[in-house]
């Protein structure tokens, strides 16, 4: 029952779209995009396909985060979108609510519904904006599915880009996903979009001012973290961030 309950509070805060790309008001501003700053506005998109406990989970923290999540996919599968993977399916979604968002404004990335908040929006914002970057990865500790390239020196063990997460500028967030899909999608590496995202950082990162989150400040990536947390509570002892 209280997840019951957890679940309609979540979806009376938050959008939900069903198959259809978010569609927002075009933006007639043009030129340079204004700088930084945490009062912003930010749009919060995931993807989800149907309801169970990890939605209930991710949605509930962005209630308690006073969050909107924009939620694409809502009620369709992979068939539907004329892909074999769940992870081109994922990324052309992704590159559907791009399009229709305005390019100087922000927008953040959670993928799937394994994750959750637990900051606000003022809160994400001035982390991102103190990093001074157009766009920002989540990081982790081990590379996968590691295309070849060079990775960048990282300042904490959590040096690999992981795409499910990423935060920046509209018109930066499409000129990443046009590099993607550049490469038609039956010749994408072994891991789907996150193998794109890390063949195409590789390539421009630092020409175009990508950054990773290397002190999870934004995220904190989980996979083979945990002997990383100290007490109290879930502070990361490697990066400081909690």
């Amino acid at each position: 029952m209280c997840v019951v309950w957890c679940f309609v509070y979540a979806c009376m805060f938050t959008l939900v779209v069903d198959s259809q790309p978010l569609h927002v008001a075009p933006n007639a501003i043009s030129g340079p995009s204004p700088a930084c700053h945490p009062e912003q506005p930010l749009h919060v998109v995931t993807i989800a396909s149907h309801a169970h406990a990890y939605v209930c989970t991710a949605l509930c923290s962005a209630v308690l985060n006073n969050l909107t999540v924009h939620v694409v996919g809502w009620g369709t599968t992979r068939k539907q979108w004329g892909v074999f993977s769940k992870m081109v399916a994922k990324a052309r979604l992704l590159r559907d609510v791009v399009r229709h968002l305005p390019p100087s404004e922000w927008m953040m990335w959670n993928d799937g519904t394994d994750a959750f908040f637990n900051r606000d929006k003022q809160a994400i914002m001035t982390a991102f904006c103190a990093m001074n970057r157009t766009l920002v990865f989540s990081a982790e500790r081990f590379c996968w599915p590691c295309p070849p390239g060079v990775w960048p020196e990282s300042p904490t063990p959590y040096r690999y880009l992981n795409s499910g997460g990423f935060l920046g500028r509209v018109a930066d967030v499409q000129r990443f996903l046009d590099a993607i899909f550049q490469r038609p999608v039956y010749k994408w590496t072994e891991g789907g979009d996150q193998g794109e995202s890390q063949r195409v950082f590789l390539a421009h990162g630092p020409d175009w001012g990508v950054h990773l989150d290397h002190y999870q400040r934004i995220w904190q990536t989980m996979f083979k973290a945990r002997p990383a947390f100290c007490r109290p509570g879930l502070r990361n002892c490697g990066t400081g961030s909690e």
